[in-house]
């Protein structure tokens, strides 16, 4: 589906007067996400046109989180790696305003911080969480909590490290007007309308939980700026 680039979200940002329409994102991810296309064409040129980009991701050329990606419109949001094996060219998707591709190094290309936005028990005994990129990872035992996060894998989701959503945590701020900043976790306040201060530069400011991922405890585990 095409849609016209006026009614784009204020975290895709795309030449509007040159190009009248959009390819609107579909998949799993939460918004904000934007289709691949526009990652390929739009955001790293690697495409003059949309054929161009159409004829790069059909081709098996592209992957997301270490898997081929062949659809142009498939949704990549935070913290997804898009690859070119190629020409040995990763990118995490970071956001600062808008979404934004950066470059990282191959080492980092198969690593991947997700936050815990699900947790419930399923049939068979097991616990299933899910994260903020949609996918659901099914275990006999998990002691973490909504709100966490974990460094994974990809493609396999092997679990590397658990950081918890407590005080003092690094957070990575992923909406409002601190966008694409780093803060230091100072209170969590729960509630009807749950809330947390933050503390960066010794400046404290406020903001909702669900704005906020955490990525370390004294600085990054992975590269996101």
């Amino acid at each position: 589906m095409r849609v016209k680039r006026y009614t784009l979200p204020k975290e895709i940002k795309l030449e509007r007067k040159t190009k009248r329409f959009y390819t609107f994102p579909i998949g799993p991810r939460s918004n904000p996400k934007i289709a691949l296309l526009h990652v390929v064409r739009d955001m790293l040129n690697f495409a003059r046109t949309a054929s161009e980009a159409k004829k790069i991701i059909t081709g098996g050329k592209v992957f997301v989180d270490g898997r081929v990606c062949k659809d142009r419109k498939f949704g990549v949001g935070l913290m997804d790696v898009v690859s070119f094996p190629d020409i040995k060219k990763h990118y995490r998707i970071t956001i600062k305003d808008y979404l934004t591709p950066i470059e990282i190094p191959e080492s980092e290309s198969s690593l991947k911080i997700c936050k815990i936005i699900g947790k419930q028990a399923i049939k068979g005994g097991k616990i299933q969480i899910t994260l903020h990129d949609g996918r659901n990872m099914q275990m006999d035992k998990c002691d973490y909590k909504v709100g966490d996060s974990l460094l994974i894998k990809v493609p396999s989701q092997e679990i590397v490290e658990h950081y918890p959503y407590e005080k003092s945590s690094l957070v990575y701020i992923m909406r409002g007007k601190r966008t694409g900043q780093f803060a230091y976790l100072k209170e969590i306040i729960r509630g009807i309308h749950p809330r947390v201060i933050l503390t960066f530069n010794n400046q404290s400011f406020e903001t909702k939980p669900d704005a906020t991922i955490v990525v370390g405890k004294d600085k990054p585990k992975i590269q996101i700026v």
